[in-house]
């Protein structure tokens, strides 16, 4: 009998906070390299729809739109517009336009956030905006500097997010993963 992948709690966390109304963002934060993107995309492909849009904002515009299933079919935006607060304000445009025309709401993912100067400002706005209007519009936003996440959360956000912290692979996960051993895991970590 085959054995299911290995799974992070992350993961399910995050998929019972998109199965709910949106009522707070949610941030998905931890250091560089622990694989917070990696576990977003695995959230999103066990979702049950594919009415998303990924955007990485340290990286060319690709979008994800309804219905698209394959590399052949990702947008992508040439232009090297900056990453700031207009460009912000035109991804959640975008997604709100997209969470309107769906039944079953849309999501949009922001991965390096903090790379947008004064992001925090910008959110807020857009943020209660939405849920003034009762929006079924989830946002995760995904960061790695914990200074900048830490100072946008706390002077803007408070209130209206959730916080799922990833972190370094422990020697438990790593164990039930990949059935490593104590020896395995320390020649790993050092």
């Amino acid at each position: 009998m085959p054995t299911q992948p290995y799974q992070r709690q992350e993961v399910r966390t995050l998929l019972d906070r998109l199965s709910e109304p949106p009522r707070f963002l949610i941030f998905v934060a931890g250091p560089r390299q622990v694989g917070k993107t990696t576990l977003v995309h695995d959230a999103l492909s066990q979702y049950g729809h594919s009415d998303y849009h990924f955007v990485p904002v340290d990286q060319p515009d690709v979008s994800r739109a309804p219905g698209f299933s394959s590399a052949e079919d990702i947008a992508y935006d040439r232009d090297a517009r900056p990453r700031d607060a207009a460009w912000l304000v035109e991804q959640w445009q975008r997604a709100r336009a997209a969470a309107r025309e769906s039944t079953d709401g849309h999501i949009l993912v922001l991965d390096e956030i903090q790379k947008i100067p004064r992001w925090s400002d910008a959110v807020k706005g857009l943020w209660d905006a939405d849920r003034a209007e009762g929006l079924k519009l989830h946002v995760v936003l995904l960061g790695s500097s914990p200074l900048l996440m830490q100072k946008g959360m706390s002077e803007s956000l408070t209130g209206r997010y959730e916080l799922i912290r990833v972190t370094h692979w422990s020697f438990l996960e790593m164990h039930e993963a990949f059935d490593f051993d104590l020896e395995d895991y320390m020649s790993r970590v050092n």
